[in-house]
């Protein structure tokens, strides 16, 4: 009995630990999750917060959670680039996002809470390479005034954060002035983009920033008549800021809507489409020639057949990407520059692993059916 009794007593003693520990990590476990959703509320209302506190003065600032006032630091030099200008009333190339009214705004708020999917980007094999721009409409400016036919001529403002990857990266935000058909020759300190004009503001130098953590990113801006145009950008416990004065463009009353994107340039994902899509021409052809032959012979013979127009398809892709690479037209290709040689170079690439790799493969994997070929007649026929 004695022994059964302290046999008896051990067990009881570790499930009573075992419970005990159990209730303890549930009772931390849940009062970490209830943290976690206040902090990221107090997160969101300092965001908040700051991004609706106004800037002392002219020039660059930088705030820190959970301090609402900004504290001045040095400017940097923006990016010495253009940013694609609109087609025709809209901007951007693929979905976006935009916001009218009926009056004029004052400022407007940019972000994406919601992120799905998203592990990594690479861009001309550099990751983390992006920007997020908040694009006004076209407007009537007094700057508009001096181009050899004001009435052709139109303004367009962006507030941008920009960020670039490789040795010298560099992350800022600031904001880009447009003269849009201004003529064949700028005023005097802007830089000529075709016919158009544009020319950069000061900018703040902002920390390297994951596109995977675009989530915490927020990107505002905001004109003011006979004041100052400012662009902010808030990260998860961080905000920069930059000012300049409304008058580069007199914003202020003629805004009227936002456009808010993201611009990335992600060859990668053309190439994997693409190299998908020849393969499945290999593979097409392999299974028509497979009924009839044997499986070495049929690999043979779809990787000759599919020779000539899996070529074509490559070249003429080069040849119709080639004038972006170089930027020959020289009207903002320069931003879509980098998606045009990483495709180039991808095409390349997935040339000789779709004709060379992809039958190797292939016959690795493929049922051996012996060396005669395979007929569908009947027996006896």
């Amino acid at each position: 009995m004695r022994f059964k009794t302290t046999e008896l007593a051990k067990p009881r003693a570790a499930q009573w630990l075992r419970a005990s520990l159990q209730l303890l990590l549930c009772l931390c476990a849940a009062g970490a999750a209830q943290a976690a959703p206040a902090s990221n509320r107090l997160h969101a209302a300092w965001r908040a917060a700051i991004t609706s506190t106004p800037l002392p003065a002219k020039g660059c600032f930088s705030a820190e959670y959970p301090a609402t006032v900004w504290k001045q630091v040095a400017c940097t030099q923006p990016p010495n680039r253009a940013y694609e200008p609109a087609r025709g009333s809209g901007v951007g190339f693929g979905n976006d996002y935009a916001a009218e009214i009926s009056g004029s705004i004052s400022s407007a708020v940019g972000s994406f809470p919601a992120i799905t999917g998203l592990t990594s980007e690479k861009s001309a094999g550099a990751s983390n390479q992006y920007s997020l721009q908040m694009n006004v409409p076209y407007f009537s400016s007094p700057a508009c005034k001096t181009s050899p036919y004001p009435p052709g001529c139109a303004a367009w403002q962006q507030f941008v954060f920009s960020q670039s990857a490789g040795k010298n990266a560099t992350s800022s935000a600031f904001m880009v002035y447009w003269l849009i058909n201004f003529g064949a020759y700028c005023p005097s300190g802007w830089t000529q983009e075709a016919l158009n004009c544009f020319i950069n503001s000061t900018a703040v130098a902002v920390p390297h920033q994951k596109l995977t953590a675009i989530a915490a990113l927020q990107l505002s801006g905001a004109a003011a008549a006979g004041g100052n145009d400012t662009v902010k950008i808030t990260t998860a416990k961080k905000a920069y800021a930059v000012s300049a004065p409304d008058s580069a463009l007199d914003l202020a009353g003629s805004w009227t809507g936002t456009e808010f994107n993201i611009t990335a340039m992600m060859g990668v994902v053309m190439i994997v489409g693409i190299a998908t899509e020849m393969a499945i021409f290999f593979a097409s052809e392999y299974q028509a020639l497979e009924r009839t032959l044997p499986a070495r012979e049929a690999l043979h013979n779809a990787a000759l057949n599919r020779l000539r127009p899996i070529l074509m398809s490559t070249l003429a892709m080069i040849l119709a990407l080639l004038p972006l690479g170089v930027a020959i037209s020289g009207s903002g290709d320069q931003m879509l520059q980098p998606l045009a040689i990483a495709t180039i170079a991808g095409i390349i690439v997935q040339l000789p692993l779709v004709l060379l790799a992809m039958p190797v493969v292939v016959g690795l994997t493929v049922r051996r059916k012996g060396s005669a070929p395979r007929t569908d007649t009947a027996p006896g026929s």
